[in-house]
């Protein structure tokens, strides 16, 4: 038998990896945003837990409001939806453009700046650029499907 003629799915729920809801936008690399079981990830300092995809700290919120202004559903309506479980496939009729940003250092609530690990080496290219060095495609970066 040849495997790749079965489609495997995992319901969504407290079990699933993904968490009750995924996200998905069109994109080369296949990432998409997700729930997550594991809630207590978002309280660490680093993020880099997902393994290619972007966890969504209120993903039940998001769906709300993605499903609001495109289908006009309150947020009662989804999150009944969402209670009920099972896999439920909604394509939205607008495109809602997705940016993906890498931040390695952000403003705190105390205003001071924090740095976070560059993970796939960004900041060095983009130093070298600045200073009009010549650096090679991929120099520095981690080949890892990491997003903070």
């Amino acid at each position: 038998m040849d495997i790749r003629r079965f489609t495997f799915i995992q319901p969504p729920g407290t079990s699933n990896v993904l968490g009750a809801v995924k996200f998905r936008f069109p994109n080369r690399h296949d990432i998409y945003m997700h729930d997550t079981p594991q809630r207590e990830l978002f309280e660490k300092p680093v993020r880099a837990f997902s393994h290619g995809c972007m966890r969504v700290q209120n993903p039940g919120k998001l769906a709300e409001i993605l499903l609001g202004e495109d289908k006009g559903w309150s947020a009662e309506q989804v999150r009944d939806l969402m209670a009920r479980g099972g896999n439920n496939e909604i394509t939205l009729s607008t495109q809602i453009p997705v940016h993906v940003t890498y931040f390695t250092a952000v403003a705190g609530e105390d205003g001071h700046v924090k740095f976070q690990a560059d993970l796939y080496g960004h900041d060095r290219r983009l130093i070298a650029a600045l200073a009009g060095e010549a650096i090679a495609a991929g120099a520095g970066a981690k080949r890892q499907r990491h997003l903070a």
